[in-house]
């Protein structure tokens, strides 16, 4: 008598255990009794309901069921090389290929069908919308993605013990923390990348531009002071802003600040994110090696106010008053700043990853915070001081 798969239809192959199409476990006339009978139709029955198509190909995985204590329903994909089992109606990847998505976020993690089916897709799950919630959002990074070429969005996360950064493309994905000057991997909705060969390794920029054999480019000119527009006007405005910063009152834009960490009739004026702080030794013999060695202090908020400026954090490792400083130099990533009576010289650098928005008239500027700005800001607070002393 010919038989025929109770879930696919197709021809049974006589003395074969499962179905040649479909994988399906087929029981045995000589072995079948009530209790097969009932076990084959929870078989049939959960491959009905629980059947699953590939994440990746979506292609109907091939069905198995293995008896014994850790046996239970396999469902896997030969030509994606992705292998599930059923777990109380949840699905556990237990085979991926190396260096994927699947294999360094998702190894033996467990979700619905539903969520597999999303993540193959690209979709960022609830676990990964939760990681990157855990941040605030500041505003669109100057930085653009290398792979889809949209500005990365600029997070931050802080808390007694860390002050991080995140720079996450709301397309593709791709997402990175960064500590001081280095950046760690973190996620992206590709599965094959070369990315996922170093998840969660710290690097600099030129090192992941090697891995990924793309730069990240900046959307906005630097030699116009990171301007939008490129228009006489526009050149006005922005000469006009940098000379306001050296005024007693400079035209900054109202931000709200912790007033108990300051100082008796001290008055806040800026706060720029993540910078770090390093010392210095001058070599005035050498131009091209400007420093006989650099040694890196911390990473924290710089406050600028009308008397100092200092980390928010850690104010034993910088808090100057403008009436200790005896000389400053800006280039085109960092400031230098000269202690009176000190050899070694203090160096702010990632100043540029701030962003400031302005307005003038009816004209909205959203620009980096340059260097050059910064000089202009303290140099403004410490020619009041020189004037009043």
């Amino acid at each position: 008598m010919i038989k025929y798969c109770g879930y696919c239809g197709s021809k049974i192959i006589q003395g074969t255990f499962y179905c040649g199409n479909c994988g399906t476990k087929i029981i045995s006339d000589i072995d079948e009794n009530n209790n097969q009978n009932n076990k084959s139709q929870d078989i049939q029955h959960d491959f009905e309901n629980y059947k699953f198509n590939c994440p990746l190909c979506n292609k109907i995985m091939t069905h198995t069921y293995d008896d014994g204590f850790l046996g239970g329903h396999n469902y896997e994909c030969y030509d994606c090389e992705l292998k599930f089992r059923l777990v109380n109606g949840k699905f556990s990847l237990h085979k991926s290929p190396e260096n994927t998505r699947f294999n360094k976020r998702y190894a033996y993690e467990i979700y619905s069908k539903n969520e597999w089916m999303k993540m193959g897709k690209g979709e960022l799950n609830e676990d990964e919308l939760n990681e990157i919630n855990s941040y605030e959002y500041l505003y669109d990074s100057h930085y653009k993605c290398p792979y889809c070429n949209l500005n990365f969005k600029k997070y931050h996360k802080k808390s007694y013990l860390t002050n991080l950064v995140m720079y996450h493309c709301s397309k593709c994905k791709l997402t990175f923390e960064k500590s001081g000057n280095e950046l760690r991997f973190m996620n992206t909705s590709y599965h094959e990348t070369p990315l996922w060969e170093f998840y969660h390794k710290k690097a600099d920029k030129t090192k992941w531009e090697n891995v990924i054999g793309k730069k990240f480019e900046i959307s906005i000119e630097e030699n116009n002071n990171y301007q939008k527009n490129d228009d006489n006007s526009n050149n006005q405005d922005i000469q006009i802003f940098m000379e306001n910063l050296e005024n007693e009152n400079p035209l900054l834009p109202p931000l709200n600040y912790n007033t108990s960490l300051l100082m008796e009739n001290e008055k806040f004026l800026y706060q720029l994110q993540n910078i770090e702080l390093l010392k210095g030794e001058l070599n005035t013999e050498n131009n091209e090696d400007r420093f006989n060695k650099v040694i890196p202090i911390n990473t924290d908020n710089l406050v600028i106010t009308d008397n100092r400026i200092f980390f928010e954090q850690y104010p034993d490792e910088l808090n100057i008053r403008y009436n200790q400083i005896s000389s400053m130099e800006y280039l085109k990533q960092s400031l230098i700043i000269s202690i009176k009576n000190e050899k070694e010289s203090l160096i702010l650098v990632n100043i540029d990853d701030n962003q400031i928005s302005f307005n003038i008239g009816d004209r909205h500027y959203d620009i980096a915070f340059t260097p050059h700005m910064l000089f202009n800001l303290i140099k403004g607070q410490v020619l009041k001081k020189e004037y009043k002393d």
